[in-house]
């Protein structure tokens, strides 16, 4: 909040305390050149047009003030920005202000962060709270279990080699499952835990793509004579995925998803393509195909400071509901 705060206003010119000083003192010394002025004035007896009289003292009593003093500073600001630049022993150094180089030399303490900069910033998922559940990246498994309970509850994948027709009724019926699951009735764990899971494979900004060709191809080669999923749910091979996005925080839980068995398999301006590996048999060793579920983008909410969150609403194409998260 504080750091906030402070870039809502204007920012300040960067002064040195030398220059800071030196005009503490001129102000000192032109004091000083007013009261002698005053004073030989008034030493004077104050004749007829004594202020053309002051203003002749100011004038005779101006040497005091070291005028020719901010000159010389300014170009040694200058030597020093230059000899800096050109220095041996700190190649690739480059001045951005000639105001403060001179500050160098007060330098007691120096303060750094950890902010990526000078270490490698990599975050990773440890704890997800979840009503009065916690789980961990070592009781995974549980959540991936809690998902694949309620995508096969809802039908979900259920429906294997079906023909169009019966693969069409299918997905209809998984649409209805699904729109009724996420009404107002009470809610049981594997939804709960689906629908964070969702959430958090929704909201974000990350861009997926397929990793090295190699890994796609053999990704391919052991989905070939898998069962397909018909209807509106769409599949895809299951493939290894490689996340950008300009925060590491979002890229951590989209691999958390991906870890529990829900993908980020594809993302455009305006649609959001969900792989459900948890789907996948075990016996297929995370290889084949697995279902997908589609969603519109209809509006992005971005990260500010102001709110210090990010929303955004998206249309399930297979139920039609629109969600907001």
């Amino acid at each position: 909040d504080t750091r906030a705060a402070m870039n809502t206003g204007h920012a300040k010119t960067k002064v040195g305390i030398l220059d800071s000083e030196v005009n503490l003192m001129s102000k000192i010394l032109f004091g000083v050149t007013l009261a002698l002025s005053l004073a030989m004035v008034a030493l004077d007896g104050f004749k007829a047009v004594w202020y053309i009289t002051l203003f002749r003292f100011l004038i005779l009593f101006s040497s005091i003030i070291p005028i020719s003093l901010r000159v010389n500073l300014d170009m040694g600001k200058s030597f020093y920005s230059l000899a800096i630049e050109r220095d041996a022993e700190i190649p690739g150094s480059v001045v951005r202000n000639s105001m403060i180089p001179e500050e160098l030399g007060r330098i007691e303490y120096c303060l750094t962060d950890k902010t990526g900069t000078l270490t490698r910033n990599e975050m990773e998922m440890k704890r997800i709270h979840i009503g009065v559940m916690a789980y961990t990246s070592e009781t995974s498994d549980e959540v991936t279990r809690h998902v694949r309970t309620y995508l096969h509850d809802r039908g979900i994948g259920a429906d294997s080699g079906s023909g169009s027709a019966d693969g069409s009724a299918a997905a209809s019926r998984t649409g209805a499952v699904l729109a009724k699951s996420h009404g107002k009735a009470r809610r049981d764990m594997p939804q709960r835990v689906f629908d964070i899971v969702e959430a958090l494979a929704l909201c974000h900004n990350v861009t997926p793509a397929a990793e090295d060709t190699a890994d796609v191809d053999a990704a391919e080669d052991a989905a070939d004579g898998a069962p397909t999923h018909d209807g509106r749910l769409g599949v895809a091979v299951a493939r290894p995925m490689a996340y950008q996005a300009s925060s590491p925080d979002e890229v951590a839980l989209v691999k958390w998803t991906e870890q529990i068995g829900v993908v980020l398999a594809e993302r455009t301006l305006s649609s959001i393509t969900l792989r459900l590996d948890a789907l996948i048999p075990a016996s297929q060793g995370g290889h084949g195909t697995a279902p997908t579920l589609a969603y519109d983008i209809l509006h992005v909410f971005p990260f500010t400071s102001e709110s210090k969150r990010m929303g955004i609403i998206v249309r399930c194409r297979t139920t039609g509901e629109i969600h907001f998260v």
